[in-house]
């Protein structure tokens, strides 16, 4: 539960303690303030230390989600929070001031003096004193103990807990309750975090401290969007006036009584501030390694190289920029070499300015960066502060204009607002509020679209910028804008242009528009060759059903697919195909192609020439797998990613060999590969068994895309109704890979199982309690009885049943507590069979471990499990992306925790063999296996010297 603070409004509030309290004392000096009462009467069973631990429980599930920013040595927020602390009373809660890196532009507060700051907030403050009134808000929030109040109703009213001990058992009670379905009225009944009394807490700190009052109640405005709205007796009256105004409002009162020494104080500017602020804007997180005793990392040799999606030619033909999921390389075309890598995880399609000069970027989170290729340095870095967001973005070629587009839907009706945003200052220059706006005449076709887009996020506003970057082009639906960018003015379109719609477009060259239209038969669509922005017909002709973009210079355009190649660059004058790519990143400069090579790398050719010239380029983060596993005895290690997939020798870290593709694999005992390889280049999906000792390979035969691959194993569900449903009336029927022959299979006439892992030979099935196949197999077993009786809420839970995998024999049945909390329409849940145990994941980031025997709950912890042993009974589990976390599965004790410094990709455990010690294999992001020691008997001991715990 996060209990969103200044930015995101929340509906919770306790009552607020009279308005003037701040200055009911005489003035004894130019800003004197007596402390007014800021505590509450609702109940609270949390003291100041079991209030931490809630803290730390929260933190637990809340900071899974986040991208901490390590403090650095100059730590102003820290330095500006205990400012704030000393002009407030003593408490027994150690206080700690985080940042995270997101786009949203918010803070939030948990229980237990921990604070947090979105960087994007910190980039939205004009001085210290603004963030000095958010970090007061925050701890006003604390202060007045409000996350330990809503907790004390909320863990009453839902699990019956009226009392709390100590860590083991507040952290318990915390599992619980993010474990346990809502009851019937917990909303209403649900007092409101009092927002109010958090503003009075903070401008009492803030004016104590020396902080100019005005800069909280001036950034509150501006942050929700107020525009100065307070509201009256009549909107009140109503309960129309909303929160931000109520708050506007409130705030403005409190600081009119303030004495005239403390209205006055001013903000103030501080170089060390500015600098700080600076570098937060600027500088991206980075992950701290904490250094393992016994890991003897292992390189990859050579590691596997990320796919290419975008590659771009500048406008003068001289460089290159080749962009993979994490980073942009920066290629010399003429002296075919590398000039300098950029890392730059998570950003839009990267461009040249049209000067040549530079390379400009952005991502989701309106970071705009700009890079010099003579100096191969940074310039410029913007973070554009946006309050109510951006769906939808386009950065213009300079780096200079952001295209802005978002969707609201109104009375189940859709509206498209588009704004063009200055970067340098952040203000919108040209808005176009309602650029479509639906209504109940618009198409249900139309509404239905836009809503399918907005929650796939799909583009709902088509854009295009012409290759010389000073044409915009944007369409939704009946709706169009052409928009001179360089002179910051609209531009009429004319003739053809008439006819947009939702046309498929890119520019052909500078002055022409090359538009795909209808299907008008047997595949094939209208396509029409307009000059702009005139709309005047120049051609008209045919093409198949393919998406279409803009080559960087010439009048050729690049499509995809076609049918023996991921994409070509198309002559839709002569409609001829001059170059195609087995791969989809191409772009081309008049006769010039570049593209990615099947082995990885970038490919530079001429058109009509079959030399081809590589481009080896510098190695970026390996992004999230297609694919990935370690052989059960730690020897070998398999990669896949979308276009290639590597094997390796842990002894050695070499590569093993290149091969294509797969979506699942397994190693067995004698060292082959047998995996489901995806369609690749020209060859067809199918099941192969590798010898990864030598170069043979077997191909075991073709699968379909419901076929999933589990150890040598082959899981299908086969309809038997006429609705061709796999959810229900169906066969579960599982075949060997390698002999291609069904080993058994079983009907179910109601709801299919989910089927889920065991780390041994068993596969696991599962039903919500709430079937009908779950309710049938409880009837017929009476400990099943027993069990599901035992539960609180007997329609709320899991049935799970273990089966032998090779031949369908049922071992184990067990009934657990762990609810569907989505009302159906995003069940997380997963469970794995460890031994003896069941690791439920649930839907709040955290996992139960239950007996298998009984159902008896041995234990739980916040975090996702990876990896599994129950001869040494130890869990490898990752609570945030960088960080492994050791549990006991026996007693679910933490035993140690530790960074790696890089994003985790794969763990497995290798128990240890006569006269060999076990050892834990994790592959990072940086492609590097560590190689560690199982935790000793002592672990636990170990673990807690040296301060494992949060």
């Amino acid at each position: 539960m996060r209990l969103r603070a200044l930015w995101a409004l929340s509906s919770m509030a306790l009552c607020l303690s009279p308005l003037a309290a701040l200055a009911q004392s005489p003035v004894t000096s130019s800003c004197s303030l007596t402390l007014p009462s800021f505590t509450s009467s609702a109940p609270n069973i949390f003291n100041d230390q079991q209030e931490q631990y809630l803290g730390e429980a929260l933190a637990e599930q809340e900071e899974s989600n986040l991208h901490l920013i390590p403090p650095g040595s100059d730590d102003q927020m820290t330095r500006i929070g205990e400012r704030l602390l000393a002009a407030l009373p003593p408490s027994g809660v150690h206080y700690r001031f985080r940042i995270y890196d997101s786009g949203e532009i918010n803070g939030f507060s948990l229980g237990g003096g921990r604070v947090y700051i979105s960087r994007k907030l910190i980039a939205a403050v004009k001085n210290e004193d603004e963030l000095a009134g958010v970090l007061a808000h925050e701890i006003g929030h604390i202060y007045t103990h409000q996350a330990a109040i809503e907790f004390t109703r909320a863990l009453r009213f839902r699990i019956g807990t009226t009392q709390v001990g100590d860590r083991a058992d507040v952290f318990a009670k915390i599992h619980l309750f993010f474990s346990t379905p809502p009851k019937e009225g917990e909303e209403k009944d649900r007092e409101k975090v009092d927002q109010l009394l958090a503003d009075r807490v903070a401008l009492y700190a803030m004016t104590g401290a020396g902080y100019a009052p005005g800069s909280f109640v001036s950034f509150l405005n501006e942050s929700m969007m107020n525009k100065g709205k307070t509201g009256n007796w009549l909107s009140d009256a109503f309960g129309i006036t909303s929160e931000a105004s109520q708050r506007y409002r409130t705030a403005l009162k409190l600081i009119s009584v303030l004495p005239s020494g403390c209205k006055e104080i001013q903000p103030t500017s501080s170089t060390a501030f500015a600098s700080w602020q600076k570098n937060v804007v600027e500088e991206r997180a980075k992950a701290i390694a904490e250094g393992v005793n016994g890991d003897r990392p292992i390189k990859l040799d050579p590691p596997l190289r990320p796919n290419l999606w975008h590659i771009r030619f500048s406008s003068d033909g001289r460089y290159v920029l080749a962009q993979d999921e994490g980073s942009i390389t920066i290629v010399d075309k003429a002296a075919v070499k590398v000039l300098f890598r950029i890392d730059a995880p998570d950003v839009e399609a990267a461009q040249f300015t049209p000067d040549s000069q530079s390379v400009v970027f952005h991502n989701s989170d309106l970071r705009i960066e700009k890079w010099n290729i003579a100096s191969g340095k940074r310039t410029s870095v913007k973070e554009l502060v946006v309050y109510d967001g951006c769906r939808q973005t386009l950065l213009s070629p300079n780096g200079d204009i952001l295209i802005c587009g978002n969707i609201s839907f109104h009375d189940g009706n859709p509206r498209i607002d588009l704004r063009l945003i200055d970067v340098e200052s952040g203000k919108v220059f040209f808005e176009k509020p309602g650029f479509y706006s639906g209504s109940k005449f618009a198409s249900q076709g139309a509404t239905y679209l836009l809503a399918l887009e907005s929650l796939a996020g799909i583009n709902f506003i088509k854009m295009i910028v012409s290759p010389d970057g000073r044409y915009l082009i944007a369409t939704s639906f009946d709706r169009s804008l052409g928009y001179d960018l360089e002179h910051r003015q609209p531009v009429a379109l004319g003739g053809k242009f008439q006819e947009l719609g939702q046309a498929r477009m890119s520019f052909l060259g500078p002055d022409q528009v090359y538009l795909i239209g209808n299907e008008i038969k047997n595949g094939l669509n209208k396509a029409r060759i307009l000059s702009f922005p005139e709309g005047r017909l120049v051609q008209e002709t045919q093409i198949g059903d393919q998406q279409v973009e803009s080559t960087s210079k010439g009048r050729t355009v690049i499509i995809r697919p076609l049918k023996n190649y991921a994409a070509g660059i198309l002559d839709p004058i002569q409609g001829k195909i001059l170059v195609g790519s087995k791969l989809a990143a191409l772009d081309a400069w008049n006769s010039s192609a570049a593209m990615e090579g099947s082995t990885g790398g970038l490919f530079l050719a001429e058109v009509g020439v079959p030399e081809m010239q590589q481009v080896i380029l510098p190695m970026g983060p390996l992004p999230n797998p297609r694919a990935a596993a370690f052989s059960s005895d730690g020897k070998f290690l398999a990669i896949s990613l979308r276009n290639r997939a590597d094997l390796w020798d842990l002894q050695t870290g070499k590569q093993l060999s290149l091969i294509r593709p797969f979506r699942s694999m397994w190693i067995d005992g004698e060292d082959h590969l047998i995996g489901q390889f995806t369609k690749f280049l020209d060859k067809e999906p199918t099941e192969l068994k590798l010898s990864l000792t030598s170069s043979g390979a077997h191909d075991l035969g073709k699968y379909e895309s419901n076929d999933w691959q589990y150890r040598n194993m082959q899981v299908r569900f086969k309809p038997q109704g006429h609705d061709k449903a796999i959810d229900h009336h169906a066969t579960l029927e599982v075949k060997s890979m390698e002999t291609q022959t069904v080993a058994w299979s079983r009907d179910y006439p109601h709801e299919m199982p989910a089927c889920w892992e065991a780390e041994d030979n068993r596969l696991v099935l599962a039903w919500d309690l709430s079937n009908d196949t779950a309710k049938s197999e409880i009837k017929s077993n009476p400990a099943l009885q027993r069990e599901s009786s035992a539960l609180k809420n007997q329609k709320k839970g899991l049935l799970l049943e273990t089966v032998t995998l090779t031949t369908g024999v049922p071992l184990e049945q067990v009934v657990l507590p762990e609810a569907d909390l989505s009302n159906g329409h995003s069940d997380q849940r997963r469970a794995e069979v460890s031994g003896e145990f069941v690791l439920v994941r649930g839907e709040h980031g955290n996992t139960v471990i239950y007996s298998l025997k009984d159902g008896s709950k041995v234990g739980e912890f916040f975090g996702f499990v990876i990896a599994t042993d129950a001869k040494p009974g130890l869990i490898v589990a990752t609570n945030r992306e960088d960080e492994i976390i050791l549990v006991d599965e026996r007693t679910g004790k933490e035993l140690q925790r530790f960074s790696l410094g890089s994003p985790i990709r794969v763990a497995q455990i290798v128990p240890g063999t006569l006269g060999k010690d076990g050892s834990i294999l994790i592959l990072t992001a940086d492609q590097i296996v560590h190689r560690l020691p199982l935790p000793g008997e002592t672990a636990s001991e170990t673990a807690l010297s040296k301060g494992s715990m949060p």
